[in-house]
């Protein structure tokens, strides 16, 4: 298997920033259809679509685009907005070799809530 992404279904956010799908259907199963195809071009592996997303409905909709585009599994993630993390420059922070310092700060302190 290989993942793809993340990638951000947020129509209102496209395009500033690389990571947010095209918002019309075609130019997302386009898009998506073309992140399969590379990622297939040795192999006939399954492609699972690593996605993030405020609302259910946007991630639902790029869901049924990955799934026309030649996609597989799609692992859906429901957070909240990305805008105070666009302007902070934080989107990609935590997957960036340089920025893994952070990443740990942000393990630490999760690690240290205590949940009931």
């Amino acid at each position: 298997m290989v993942q793809i992404g993340a990638y951000l279904a947020e129509p209102p956010a496209y395009p500033e920033t690389d990571l947010v799908l095209p918002r019309g259907q075609k130019e997302c199963i386009d898009f998506l259809g073309e992140e399969c195809r590379r990622a297939r071009e040795n192999s006939t592996v399954q492609i699972c679509l690593n996605l993030a997303t405020p609302r259910l409905k946007w991630g639902l909709d790029a869901s049924e685009c990955f799934y026309k585009a030649g996609g597989d599994i799609v692992e859906l993630n429901i957070h909240g907005g990305y805008q105070p993390y666009l302007r902070l420059g934080k989107l990609k922070a935590m997957v960036l070799p340089e920025n893994r310092h952070e990443l740990f700060r942000w393990l630490e302190a999760f690690s240290k809530m205590e949940i009931p």
